[in-house]
């Protein structure tokens, strides 16, 4: 882990996960579940010569993190 994302996770991530109730020895390994699955997403959008317009993209990564009612669109 870089030191900037240490920091971030150490300031915002965890405090964030904390709220949520998500146990301490947890927090990273979720990190790192949603970091790859966003990396993952920005991957393919460049694999495919980034043909979707950023704010589709975004609003994908956006509901894979936060989730939606209608997760139909994904």
């Amino acid at each position: 882990m870089n030191r900037s994302y240490a920091l971030m996770f150490q300031s915002v991530f965890s405090p964030v996960l904390q709220r949520f109730g998500v146990p301490e020895q947890e927090r990273p390994y979720l990190m790192d579940f949603y970091m790859n699955g966003l990396i993952a997403i920005l991957h393919r959008w460049i694999e495919h010569d980034c043909e979707k317009p950023i704010p589709e993209v975004a609003s994908l990564m956006e509901r894979c993190v936060i989730g939606s009612e209608n997760q139909k669109k994904i």
